[in-house]
């Protein structure tokens, strides 16, 4: 989901899971990539793993 800068340092976006199975865990990982102003990738980006979770329903 792109994400435009706006020259602030608190980029946040939801996201609603709306196919999680009950009893399952998931692994969450974050991507981060960046685009030039022309649509094109550059060489800037990263990832963090955010976790696991367990689905109770």
């Amino acid at each position: 989901m792109p994400v435009p800068l706006n020259g602030t340092p608190d980029y946040r976006r939801e996201i609603v899971l709306s196919s999680l199975q009950p009893g399952r865990t998931y692994s969450l990982i974050a991507s981060l990539a960046y685009r030039n102003p022309a649509g094109s990738p550059a060489p800037l980006g990263g990832y963090v793993n955010v976790g696991t979770v367990n689905v109770l329903l």
